[in-house]
């Protein structure tokens, strides 16, 4: 197994046509109830896997993996939507997990699970950087040809982002 955590985007990409008794969606949850496995499942680019305009169709695949394993589940936009903007909206998409989770499975997703993963990962990365300037890039994301100059210029220093515990 992997010895870092690590993520895997939009459900799995299982379609959700196929719903959550499909081969190998039952196999994805028992890996992440692993206690050796710091994998986690992503509620993103639920329009990669599901059926527009709803999206109704991954309610049964998010509620399984809810259930199953919601403290190995983090929650992103996948913004900018690449070659799905005219279909879909961030707020859409975040709205969908109202409908998937209780208050107590949204508060593991939304705030208690990224900070054990993705703020945890930020700062190892700052602990051991070399610059006096930080930028972080998303491989979604288009960046014009002088963001990082632009992003010095605007930080002015490098920040102070205190470890989580």
């Amino acid at each position: 197994s992997l010895k870092v955590p690590f993520s895997v985007a939009h459900m799995g990409m299982f379609l959700a046509a196929e719903g959550p008794d499909q081969p190998g969606f039952q196999a994805f949850i028992d890996v992440l109830k692993r206690d050796e496995v710091r994998g986690y499942a992503k509620f993103t680019g639920t329009y990669r896997m599901a059926t527009p305009p709803t999206y109704a169709d991954a309610a049964p695949m998010a509620r399984a993996l809810v259930e199953a394993v919601s403290d190995r589940i983090i929650w992103g936009s996948d913004y900018p939507h690449l070659s799905f903007a005219h279909l879909v909206g961030s707020v859409q998409l975040f709205n969908l997990l109202g409908d998937w989770a209780d208050g107590a499975a949204r508060t593991r997703i939304l705030v208690d699970n990224p900070a054990r993963f993705v703020a945890a990962g930020l700062n190892r990365a700052l602990a051991v950087s070399q610059g006096s300037v930080i930028v972080r890039m998303d491989v979604h994301t288009r960046y014009a040809a002088d963001y990082e100059a632009a992003g010095a210029v605007m930080s002015g220093a490098r920040p102070h982002i205190p470890p989580i515990a």
